[in-house]
């Protein structure tokens, strides 16, 4: 059960009971529809946030609540932040910080009582990043914030590796001979859902979720030799080779750009971090 007082500007447990309205943005991603799948299996009423209701409705069924939200146009943050209590709030890369920003300082004249942010696993090392300028201003708008900060996903290996892997037998990813743990995004979605049905432990605390093992990715790509049966190679490319040839198959420079920044820290050895963090405050194993 969720408890909040009756000041909306001070989120606090206390003995009244509050309907309990989520909205999940980035849905179309693969955290965000991690989460709502998440969500639905556990029978948990949530709205999803998308650009195009229509479009997500023909791709991911009527089955779920959509609600229109474009950043780039403040006339639809009225109504998709109605009644909203719980938020959960991804940054589109897409999406101009300028816009993003817009957006977060109007939460402060809506209902949302509690902000869940899936932000960056490196801000403090790079606080250049969209990320620590976000979080900042999350922290500024007075609303009780959850910031996840999430380890590589393992889910990477099936996105834009995918292909190479399965064609090509070859891990090509530009992240030296670094380490890093691993998490999957099923984990963050079920992270994600503790926090939000346990809101109050949970107020203006920040949490890194890392795995609990480190791999480089020649140990990656010899696991997946033994598990596949056939030979898997890590290729360690060049940033400048890997860039060219990403663009080549046609995913644009700030996609390239994206995954490039999310291995340097990799590459440079920063990522050997491991941690129970999910275990502890979830109760579950990862």
């Amino acid at each position: 059960m969720i408890y909040f007082s009756s000041n909306s500007s001070s989120v606090k447990c206390t003995g009244r009971t509050l309907h309990m309205t989520i909205l999940v943005t980035g849905f179309t991603g693969n955290v965000g529809l991690a989460v709502g799948h998440a969500m639905m299996k556990r029978h948990i009423p949530f709205h999803a946030a998308v650009i195009d209701p229509a479009a997500a409705s023909e791709k991911f069924g009527n089955a779920f609540h959509y609600r229109h939200l474009d950043y780039a146009d403040i006339s639809t943050f009225s109504k998709a932040l109605k009644g909203v209590d719980q938020l959960f709030l991804m940054y589109p890369s897409q999406v101009s910080t300028r816009q993003f920003h817009l957006f977060l300082r109007y939460l402060r004249f809506t209902s949302v009582r509690h902000i869940v942010y899936l932000s960056f696993k490196d801000v403090p090392v790079f606080p250049l990043t969209p990320h620590h300028t976000i979080e900042k201003i999350i922290q500024e708008t007075g609303i009780p914030f959850t910031i996840i900060r999430p380890g590589y996903y393992m889910q990477n290996l099936n996105l834009f590796m995918r292909d190479d892997i399965r064609f090509h037998e070859q891990i090509v990813t530009p992240a030296g001979l670094g380490k890093t743990s691993m998490i999957d995004i099923r984990d963050i979605a079920t992270f994600v859902i503790h926090c939000l049905e346990h809101p109050a432990p949970h107020f203006n605390r920040v949490y890194t979720l890392h795995g609990e093992e480190v791999f480089g990715f020649h140990e990656i790509a010899s696991l997946m030799t033994l598990l596949l049966g056939k030979t898997i190679r890590y290729t360690n490319p060049s940033i400048p080779f890997f860039q060219m040839k990403m663009v080549q198959k046609g995913y644009p420079k700030s996609y390239v750009n994206e995954v490039i920044m999310l291995h340097l820290p990799i590459s440079l050895g920063l990522t050997k971090r491991t941690n129970r963090q999910f275990r502890e405050v979830t109760g579950t194993e990862p």
